[in-house]
């Protein structure tokens, strides 16, 4: 990588008891074989952790893909590479603001076209959530857009010439799922 590149975390670390969305269960990591009962089944001095993880895929920083919304639509194992990696972006900047939705964004279409959009807000989701309509879901994945909610240290990312990654596990028949998404520059 080029000396005058950096590479930005824009992503939440995933701990133990982390509540990310209200009302959702929160993670719990735990061992699955100890370091300790390792050792029976290497040579001396050779020993593994292998830990497990039970949570809900809406954890830390995640994406959601078309399926999510819709059951026809493409689940994370057919997610192209070119949707979630390497993209273009660009950043709106939304000041403080009396209304907790954002209905605008300044930019203009062709702002926005072929790109990643970050709005600067950590935000748990790109709908508003007080009542129960989800229209920006509804209209980006019904184009097959995929949806990354709860980034963070968006204030450090300039609002253009950045390359967005944001790529999830490839799992079949599943929605959504934590990604570590970062930002070059």
């Amino acid at each position: 990588m080029n000396a005058t590149r950096r590479l930005i975390d824009v992503s939440h670390t995933i701990e133990h008891g982390q509540v990310t969305y209200k009302g959702l269960p929160a993670p719990v990591i735990s061992p699955h074989v100890t370091r300790e009962a390792s050792r029976a089944s290497y040579a001396p001095g050779t020993e593994f952790l292998i830990a497990k993880i039970e949570m809900i895929a809406n954890t830390g920083t995640y994406l959601d893909s078309s399926f999510h919304r819709y059951a026809e639509g493409k689940d994370l194992a057919d997610l192209p590479l070119a949707a979630v990696a390497d993209l273009d972006c660009v950043v709106a900047r939304v000041l403080a603001r009396h209304e907790r939705a954002i209905d605008r964004l300044p930019l203009a279409e062709s702002d926005v076209r072929g790109r990643a959009v970050l709005v600067g807000i950590d935000s748990l989701n790109i709908d508003g959530t007080d009542g129960r309509e989800r229209p920006v879901h509804s209209t980006l994945l019904a184009h097959d857009v995929p949806v990354v909610e709860h980034l963070c240290n968006l204030a450090g990312v300039p609002e253009r010439g950045g390359r967005f990654f944001a790529v999830p596990a490839k799992v079949k028949a599943f929605p959504t799922f934590p990604v570590h998404a970062f930002v070059l520059v």
